[in-house]
């Protein structure tokens, strides 16, 4: 799957802080591909560039200023931060990706 947030594409790129968004996305580069993997009821973010041992985590101290980050990050370090997301139903057939255990902390919601 592609990942669309705000009309752009996430798109991992190997060594950055952060994700960034694309305005186009080619479907045969694994950089922009994911997978969301169910697990007793949170969702699992892993990135076809990235590999298996990486997922989409944020920061467990989320800053509700515009600056905290989710990046890919090795599933045996998640020790500041959380793996794992639920989806939240919006209007007319959108969704969000809230961060498990986080009240208000949505990565698709500015």
């Amino acid at each position: 799957y592609t990942l669309k947030l705000h009309n752009k594409y996430l798109t991992y790129v190997s060594g950055q802080s952060y994700i960034p968004l694309l305005s186009t996305v080619d479907t045969k580069n694994k950089n922009a591909l994911w997978a969301f993997v169910e697990e007793n009821g949170k969702i699992k973010i892993y990135n076809a560039g990235a590999g298996a041992e990486m997922i989409l985590a944020a920061p467990s101290n989320v800053q509700f200023t515009g600056s905290t980050y989710a990046t890919m990050t090795s599933t045996n370090s998640l020790t500041e931060k959380i793996g794992t997301w639920e989806f939240s139903a919006g209007q007319n057939g959108a969704f969000f990706l809230k961060l498990d255990g986080v009240q208000n902390a949505y990565m698709n919601v500015s």
